[in-house]
C-alpha cells in the first residue's frame, strides 16, 4: 500500500519543508509591524477609515487596540467634526406622494405581508384597483388599497401605475404609518 501512494507522502513532506523555509526566511510570524524610524511609524499610525483620515499619535501605535479602555483623547488626536464626516447639512428631501392603479396582465395582484415573493399573501386586488402608496420602495411598495377592506400590504412596483398627487390630497392618517419590519 505504501508503494502505491509514496508520491502523496513525498508531497506532504515537501509542503512542510517549504512552509518552514518561508517562515524562517521572513523572520517568523509577527503580529505587529516593525518600524525603521519614527517617520514610518507616524505614517502607519495615521489610519484611514473610509475617506476620513483619523490622526493617531506615534505613541498610540503600541497600544493594544483590543483594550479600548487604554485609549485616551490624546491618542486619537483631533477628531473631525460632524460636518466634516457627513458633509454640509443638506436640506430636507422633498416628499412625494403617489396614488396607484394595478396594471396586472392577469385579473388579480397579490398583496403580501412583506416585500418579496417569500411573504404570505394577505389578499388579491382585482386589475384596475386604486389606492395610496404609503412607502415607495425600489422594487416593492407598502400601500393601502381603496377596496372595501382598505387592504394594507406590499405589492411589486412592476404591476403598479403611479400618479403623483399633491401633499394636501394625501390622507393625513397615512403620514404617520411606517411599514412593519418584515419577519
Amino acid at each position: 500500500m505504501i508503494k502505491k501512494y509514496w508520491w502523496i507522502l513525498l508531497l506532504v513532506i515537501f509542503y512542510i519543508l517549504a512552509t518552514v523555509l518561508i517562515i524562517s526566511t521572513h523572520g517568523g510570524l509577527r503580529m505587529k509591524p516593525s518600524y525603521s524610524d519614527d517617520e514610518d511609524r507616524n505614517a502607519v499610525a495615521s489610519t484611514v477609515v473610509g475617506q476620513i483620515d483619523l490622526p493617531i499619535s506615534a505613541d498610540s501605535a503600541d497600544i493594544d487596540v483590543s483594550d479600548y479602555s487604554a485609549l485616551t483623547d490624546s491618542d486619537l488626536g483631533e477628531l473631525p467634526s460632524y460636518e466634516e464626516l457627513v458633509g454640509e447639512a443638506s436640506e430636507e428631501e422633498e416628499v412625494h406622494y403617489y396614488r396607484f392603479t394595478t396594471i396586472t396582465k392577469i385579473q388579480r395582484l397579490h398583496v403580501r405581508t412583506g416585500p418579496g415573493l417569500n411573504y404570505d399573501i394577505i389578499e388579491w386586488l382585482p386589475k384596475g384597483t386604486t389606492g395610496i402608496i404609503i412607502t415607495l420602495g425600489d422594487e416593492w411598495s407598502y400601500l393601502r388599497a381603496d377596496n372595501a377592506g382598505q387592504t394594507i400590504g406590499y405589492c411589486y412596483n412592476g404591476y403598479l401605475d403611479l400618479t403623483e398627487i399633491a401633499p394636501e390630497d394625501y390622507p393625513e392618517e397615512l403620514k404617520s404609518i411606517t411599514p412593519p419590519i418584515a419577519p
